[in-house]
Protein backbone atom coordinates (compact mmCIF):
# COMPACT_ATOMS: atom_id res chain seq x y z
CA UNK A 1 0.00 0.00 0.00
CA UNK A 2 1.18 3.47 -1.01
CA UNK A 3 1.32 6.68 1.59
CA UNK A 4 -0.19 9.73 0.96
CA UNK A 5 1.33 12.90 2.62
CA UNK A 6 0.32 16.95 2.17
CA UNK A 7 2.08 19.26 3.32
CA UNK A 8 2.22 23.17 3.16
CA UNK A 9 5.11 24.56 1.17
CA UNK A 10 6.47 28.27 0.30
CA UNK A 11 6.92 28.97 -3.62
CA UNK A 12 7.60 31.63 -5.66
CA UNK A 13 5.27 32.75 -8.69
CA UNK A 14 6.72 34.15 -12.01
CA UNK A 15 3.83 36.86 -11.41
CA UNK A 16 3.61 37.39 -7.78
CA UNK A 17 6.07 39.19 -5.26
CA UNK A 18 6.66 37.01 -2.01
CA UNK A 19 6.00 33.54 -1.38
CA UNK A 20 2.93 31.72 -1.62
CA UNK A 21 1.64 29.11 0.10
CA UNK A 22 0.72 26.11 -1.65
CA UNK A 23 0.23 22.27 -0.89
CA UNK A 24 3.14 20.08 -1.65
CA UNK A 25 1.90 15.86 -2.53
CA UNK A 26 4.19 13.39 -1.05
CA UNK A 27 4.16 9.61 -2.26
CA UNK A 28 5.55 7.05 -0.26
CA UNK A 29 7.95 10.25 0.72
CA UNK A 30 8.44 11.59 -2.57
CA UNK A 31 7.40 14.82 -3.74
CA UNK A 32 5.01 14.30 -6.45
CA UNK A 33 6.86 16.77 -8.63
CA UNK A 34 10.10 14.48 -8.54
CA UNK A 35 8.18 11.33 -9.26
CA UNK A 36 6.64 13.03 -12.45
CA UNK A 37 10.00 14.70 -13.19
CA UNK A 38 11.64 11.41 -13.15
CA UNK A 39 8.88 10.13 -15.99
CA UNK A 40 8.77 13.29 -18.39
CA UNK A 41 12.25 14.23 -18.45
CA UNK A 42 13.39 11.69 -21.34
CA UNK A 43 10.69 13.08 -23.56
CA UNK A 44 11.50 16.66 -22.32
CA UNK A 45 15.29 16.47 -23.50
CA UNK A 46 14.02 15.03 -26.74
CA UNK A 47 12.05 18.28 -27.89
CA UNK A 48 15.68 19.71 -26.62
CA UNK A 49 13.73 21.18 -23.79
CA UNK A 50 14.79 19.47 -20.75
CA UNK A 51 13.73 22.25 -18.41
CA UNK A 52 9.98 21.23 -18.78
CA UNK A 53 10.22 18.31 -17.21
CA UNK A 54 8.25 18.42 -13.92
CA UNK A 55 8.12 22.39 -14.22
CA UNK A 56 5.11 22.08 -12.05
CA UNK A 57 3.69 23.78 -8.45
CA UNK A 58 1.20 22.22 -6.11
CA UNK A 59 -2.20 24.01 -5.65
CA UNK A 60 -3.80 26.53 -3.37
CA UNK A 61 -5.19 24.66 -0.66
CA UNK A 62 -8.57 26.20 -1.49
CA UNK A 63 -7.86 24.96 -5.07
CA UNK A 64 -6.83 21.64 -4.66
CA UNK A 65 -9.84 20.78 -2.80
CA UNK A 66 -12.25 22.65 -5.00
CA UNK A 67 -10.56 19.58 -7.07
CA UNK A 68 -11.07 16.81 -4.71
CA UNK A 69 -14.57 17.46 -4.05
CA UNK A 70 -15.68 17.07 -7.22
CA UNK A 71 -14.70 13.82 -7.95
CA UNK A 72 -16.56 12.60 -4.50
CA UNK A 73 -19.98 12.83 -5.77
CA UNK A 74 -22.46 10.55 -7.64
CA UNK A 75 -21.91 9.86 -11.09
CA UNK A 76 -18.56 12.31 -11.37
CA UNK A 77 -16.60 12.28 -14.57
CA UNK A 78 -14.19 14.66 -13.85
CA UNK A 79 -10.33 14.16 -14.09
CA UNK A 80 -9.15 16.67 -10.81
CA UNK A 81 -5.98 18.61 -11.71
CA UNK A 82 -3.00 18.41 -8.27
CA UNK A 83 -0.44 20.32 -9.86
CA UNK A 84 0.13 23.74 -12.66
CA UNK A 85 2.38 25.30 -13.90
CA UNK A 86 5.71 27.34 -11.86
CA UNK A 87 4.11 30.69 -13.19
CA UNK A 88 0.85 29.95 -10.94
CA UNK A 89 -1.74 30.45 -13.35
CA UNK A 90 -4.33 27.95 -13.30
CA UNK A 91 -4.78 25.54 -16.04
CA UNK A 92 -1.52 26.93 -17.97
CA UNK A 93 0.16 23.84 -17.27
CA UNK A 94 -1.63 21.40 -15.53
CA UNK A 95 -1.27 17.62 -14.29
CA UNK A 96 -4.56 15.62 -13.83
CA UNK A 97 -5.76 12.13 -13.00
CA UNK A 98 -8.32 9.95 -12.23
CA UNK A 99 -9.00 9.00 -8.85
CA UNK A 100 -11.25 5.76 -7.40
CA UNK A 101 -12.65 4.45 -4.78
CA UNK A 102 -12.56 0.28 -4.87
CA UNK A 103 -13.48 -1.21 -1.19
CA UNK A 104 -11.16 0.43 1.50
CA UNK A 105 -8.85 2.07 -1.41
CA UNK A 106 -8.30 4.87 -2.65
CA UNK A 107 -6.62 4.39 -6.63
CA UNK A 108 -4.64 7.16 -8.42
CA UNK A 109 -4.20 6.26 -12.03
CA UNK A 110 -4.41 7.53 -15.46
CA UNK A 111 -2.10 11.09 -14.97
CA UNK A 112 -1.59 13.33 -17.82
CA UNK A 113 -0.67 16.59 -19.09
CA UNK A 114 -3.10 17.52 -21.35
CA UNK A 115 -0.79 19.94 -23.38
CA UNK A 116 1.22 16.15 -23.98
CA UNK A 117 -1.28 13.94 -24.62
CA UNK A 118 -3.16 12.75 -27.34
CA UNK A 119 -1.65 15.75 -29.60
CA UNK A 120 -1.85 15.06 -33.52
CA UNK A 121 1.95 15.50 -33.45
CA UNK A 122 3.46 12.05 -32.19
CA UNK A 123 6.17 14.07 -30.73
CA UNK A 124 4.68 15.84 -28.50
CA UNK A 125 3.04 12.61 -27.00
CA UNK A 126 4.68 11.84 -23.47
CA UNK A 127 3.37 8.21 -21.83
CA UNK A 128 2.79 8.77 -18.03
CA UNK A 129 1.69 4.93 -17.91
CA UNK A 130 4.72 4.26 -16.09
CA UNK A 131 3.26 6.99 -13.41
CA UNK A 132 1.16 4.90 -10.94
CA UNK A 133 -1.27 3.48 -10.25
CA UNK A 134 -1.12 4.43 -6.70
CA UNK A 135 -3.21 2.49 -4.02
CA UNK A 136 -3.99 4.30 -0.57
CA UNK A 137 -6.30 3.43 2.43
CA UNK A 138 -8.96 5.31 2.62
CA UNK A 139 -8.84 5.80 6.10
CA UNK A 140 -5.90 7.48 5.75
CA UNK A 141 -6.64 9.23 2.88
CA UNK A 142 -9.37 10.39 4.68
CA UNK A 143 -7.28 11.81 7.18
CA UNK A 144 -5.12 13.79 4.57
CA UNK A 145 -8.56 15.12 3.28
CA UNK A 146 -9.93 16.70 6.06
CA UNK A 147 -6.26 18.42 6.71
CA UNK A 148 -6.62 19.70 2.76
CA UNK A 149 -10.36 20.69 3.81
CA UNK A 150 -9.35 22.69 7.13
CA UNK A 151 -6.78 24.32 5.13
CA UNK A 152 -8.52 25.24 2.04
CA UNK A 153 -11.22 27.05 5.17
CA UNK A 154 -8.89 28.98 6.46
CA UNK A 155 -7.13 30.37 3.24
CA UNK A 156 -9.87 31.37 1.17
CA UNK A 157 -10.62 34.40 0.50
CA UNK A 158 -13.57 33.72 -0.65
CA UNK A 159 -14.93 31.97 2.41
CA UNK A 160 -16.61 34.07 5.41
CA UNK A 161 -15.20 33.31 8.30
CA UNK A 162 -17.32 35.30 10.47
CA UNK A 163 -20.50 33.64 9.63
CA UNK A 164 -22.57 30.33 11.44
CA UNK A 165 -23.63 27.62 9.37
CA UNK A 166 -26.36 25.34 10.13
CA UNK A 167 -26.95 22.36 9.12
CA UNK A 168 -30.40 21.24 7.64
CA UNK A 169 -31.94 18.46 5.68
CA UNK A 170 -30.00 16.55 3.87
CA UNK A 171 -26.93 18.46 4.22
CA UNK A 172 -24.21 19.24 6.68
CA UNK A 173 -22.63 22.66 7.50
CA UNK A 174 -19.70 21.42 5.19
CA UNK A 175 -22.25 21.14 2.28
CA UNK A 176 -23.22 24.28 2.64
CA UNK A 177 -18.94 25.20 1.79
CA UNK A 178 -18.44 22.86 -0.74
CA UNK A 179 -21.20 23.07 -2.73
CA UNK A 180 -19.79 26.23 -4.10
CA UNK A 181 -17.26 25.11 -6.09
CA UNK A 182 -20.21 23.49 -8.66
CA UNK A 183 -21.40 26.93 -9.45
CA UNK A 184 -18.13 27.36 -11.18
CA UNK A 185 -16.91 26.09 -14.78
CA UNK A 186 -19.87 24.02 -14.90
CA UNK A 187 -21.70 24.19 -18.50
CA UNK A 188 -21.02 20.64 -18.82
CA UNK A 189 -22.57 19.39 -16.23
CA UNK A 190 -25.46 21.49 -16.24
CA UNK A 191 -26.25 20.92 -19.76
CA UNK A 192 -26.33 17.33 -19.34
CA UNK A 193 -29.10 17.72 -16.08
CA UNK A 194 -32.79 18.53 -15.59
CA UNK A 195 -32.90 20.41 -12.66
CA UNK A 196 -30.27 23.16 -11.21
CA UNK A 197 -31.24 26.37 -8.42
CA UNK A 198 -30.01 29.39 -7.99
CA UNK A 199 -28.23 30.04 -4.21
CA UNK A 200 -28.85 33.96 -4.62
CA UNK A 201 -32.25 34.34 -5.51
CA UNK A 202 -33.65 30.75 -5.04
CA UNK A 203 -35.11 29.99 -7.91
CA UNK A 204 -35.18 26.20 -9.24
CA UNK A 205 -35.36 25.46 -12.61
CA UNK A 206 -34.71 23.61 -15.85
CA UNK A 207 -30.71 24.20 -17.11
CA UNK A 208 -31.99 25.18 -20.94
CA UNK A 209 -33.50 28.16 -19.21
CA UNK A 210 -29.75 29.34 -18.86
CA UNK A 211 -28.79 31.92 -21.96
CA UNK A 212 -25.58 33.72 -21.02
CA UNK A 213 -22.26 31.47 -18.85
CA UNK A 214 -19.07 33.78 -17.74
CA UNK A 215 -16.18 33.74 -19.17
CA UNK A 216 -14.47 30.91 -17.57
CA UNK A 217 -12.78 28.24 -19.48
CA UNK A 218 -15.81 25.47 -19.56
CA UNK A 219 -18.28 28.68 -18.72
CA UNK A 220 -20.06 29.28 -15.35
CA UNK A 221 -23.72 29.69 -15.05
CA UNK A 222 -25.43 33.04 -15.16
CA UNK A 223 -29.07 32.57 -13.60
CA UNK A 224 -31.54 33.51 -16.03
CA UNK A 225 -34.20 34.94 -13.06
CA UNK A 226 -31.18 37.54 -11.78
CA UNK A 227 -27.74 37.27 -13.40
CA UNK A 228 -25.60 35.97 -10.51
CA UNK A 229 -23.02 32.76 -11.25
CA UNK A 230 -24.37 31.23 -8.22
CA UNK A 231 -25.78 27.96 -10.12
CA UNK A 232 -25.34 24.60 -9.45
CA UNK A 233 -27.47 21.28 -10.42
CA UNK A 234 -28.42 17.67 -9.33
CA UNK A 235 -24.77 16.05 -10.49
CA UNK A 236 -23.14 18.31 -7.49
CA UNK A 237 -24.62 15.62 -5.32
CA UNK A 238 -26.40 18.10 -3.13
CA UNK A 239 -30.14 18.43 -2.53
CA UNK A 240 -31.71 21.15 -5.06
CA UNK A 241 -34.29 22.45 -2.17
CA UNK A 242 -35.07 26.01 -1.10
CA UNK A 243 -33.51 25.64 2.28
CA UNK A 244 -30.10 24.25 1.15
CA UNK A 245 -29.95 26.99 -1.85
CA UNK A 246 -30.90 29.77 1.34
CA UNK A 247 -28.24 28.32 3.49
CA UNK A 248 -26.33 28.77 0.77
CA UNK A 249 -27.61 31.93 0.29
CA UNK A 250 -27.14 33.12 3.84
CA UNK A 251 -23.22 31.79 4.04
CA UNK A 252 -21.94 33.62 0.71
CA UNK A 253 -24.05 36.88 0.36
Amino acid sequence: MDTLKLKLTKCEFGFKAGPSTVVSIFINDKNLIDIVRKIELPYATKEGCPQIAGSYSGLYAFNLWDEMIKIRKPNAEFSPEVLDCTCGCKGCWPLHLKIEEKNDVIVWSDFKNPYRTNLTNPDHNWDYSKLGPFYFDKGLYETEMKKLRQWAIESDPGIPKDKVIKAGKGYTEQDVIDAHAFSINNEDELMSETKCGCFYCLEIFDPKEIEEWCGDAEGSALCPFCGIDSVIGESSGYPITKEFLQAMKEFWF
